[in-house]
């Protein structure tokens, strides 16, 4: 009797999936909306919801795709894809999730069988025989998983190095996680324009594009200005290719390099003030890597440092006036000191307001030579009257206290004062608690 061949079955979890690569699982970020609009529920999807197909002995064709749901313990509830019905206000995105799910099992299928005759011509195996036995994720020779190129997820090899199924295909691996690409894409020239492998420039490993820093060029083209960062933060339609940068973006040294010191880290931006900032949370520079961004020695040239050199701003994010800023300026001699925990200390501010007063420099000169100078623009953000947070002791100036402003607050108890940093986390004031 001729063995049926396994199911091959992919789990939700939380918008991923329990398998080795990830490069089986691009085509299901659709996945969980359509589980819930099967289940008629927005309840959160937890993991008891497979996607399942089973293919025919000889690899020709797929002869079941469907759902299946675990309803209890031990019971499990099978949906044929071509059996799902939806209602009418679902019935468009509700077939078009599933056209997308059955076309993806199609297309895994498509490639194992790449995979198979690639067997077949080198001598390793001489039919489909050995594909009855393993579902279609799992090499047949060694049963270890089967990984897809990140770049045109078609060419499939053997995970395991020492199987003959790993040198069917001339590819790449990634030093650091388990994946790889096929050479003819790494050769290619159509590759986008931030690729899924590269090649450290320091050591010659290939490597995800994730283990790179990239920078993506500055900005050359609008000049940033504090009303373009605002106006685009606030725009949905922004198109990026208006931006124009020094260069295409361009890859660092992979992380093992900078780590054991064989390569310098670039720099990076600790404003995040602006949308065109490629340490931005949300671009608008059309600049997506799901990595870090960072800039290279040559953007690496305007911007504001502060004196401790820990902290530095790009260009765009220092034309910005944050709330809460980084970098803070003495009132006298105009150098700049960052206002992070344990970073230069040496000028006075407030930390309701975060106005600056002298540096510990200018408040070392002599008194009388600072009465003579015209200090009109000083007198509304002395520091000489202050009050401290009760809990951090960092000093809150004057024209806070008498205001009341965002960023101190009053203990409801004695009436002393605490910064607005301690008030967020839910600190107490000391004498009260």
């Amino acid at each position: 009797m001729i063995p049926t061949p396994p199911i091959t079955t992919l789990s939700v979890i939380d918008n991923d999936f329990d398998q080795p690569s990830q490069s089986w699982c691009k085509p299901f970020k659709k996945l969980l909306p359509l589980l819930r609009i099967i289940d008629g529920s927005n309840a959160k999807i937890k993991n008891n919801h497979r996607f399942s197909f089973q293919h025919t002995n000889d690899l020709s064709e797929l002869s079941r795709i469907f759902l299946s749901v675990t309803i209890s313990p031990g019971v499990t509830r099978e949906i044929a894809t071509d059996s799902i019905q939806f209602d009418d206000s679902d019935s468009s995105c509700g077939q078009a999730f599933i056209a997308e799910l059955e076309e993806y099992a199609n297309r895994v299928l498509s490639r194992v069988r790449d995979y198979c005759d690639r067997l077949i011509r080198n001598g390793i195996i001489h039919d489909t025989s050995a594909f009855q036995e393993v579902d279609l994720v799992t090499c047949p020779l060694c049963h270890s998983p089967l990984w897809s190129c990140e770049e045109c997820d078609a060419t499939v090899v053997c995970s395991n190095g020492d199987c003959a199924g790993s040198q069917v295909v001339d590819c790449e691996r990634c030093a650091e996680h388990e994946c790889m690409a096929c050479r003819q894409c790494l050769d290619s020239k159509t590759l986008g324009l931030i690729p899924s492998f590269v090649r450290c420039w320091t050591c010659g490993s290939w490597c995800c594009r994730k283990d790179v820093s990239w920078c993506p060029g500055r900005i050359i083209h609008p000049t940033p200005t504090e009303e373009l960062v605002i106006n685009l933060s606030r725009a949905s339609n922004f198109d990026s290719k208006s931006i124009v940068r020094s260069h295409s973006p361009k890859p660092g040294s992979c992380r093992s390099c900078v780590d054991s010191g064989y390569a310098d880290e670039w720099q990076s931006c600790r404003g995040l003030y602006s949308v065109l900032c490629p340490s931005s949370i949300h671009p608008y520079s059309g600049f997506s890597i799901g990595g870090r961004g960072v800039y290279c020695a040559e953007c690496f040239t305007q911007g504001q440092h502060c004196a401790c050199g820990g902290v530095w701003l790009c260009d765009t994010c220092s034309v910005v006036s944050p709330l809460y800023p980084h970098l803070i300026s003495c009132l006298r001699c105009g150098a700049r000191y960052c206002t992070d925990e344990h970073g230069c200390e040496y000028c006075h501010f407030c930390s309701g307001c975060f106005r600056a007063g002298l540096c510990f420099g200018c408040e070392a000169r002599d008194q009388e030579d600072v009465e003579e100078e015209d200090t009109s623009s000083e007198s509304s953000h002395s520091l000489e009257g202050f009050e401290r947070c009760q809990q951090c002791r960092s000093r809150i100036c004057e024209e806070c206290c008498s205001t009341g402003g965002e960023g101190v607050a009053q203990c409801p108890g004695c009436k002393l004062w605490m910064c607005g940093v301690c008030v967020a986390f839910g600190e107490q004031c000391p004498s009260c608690s």
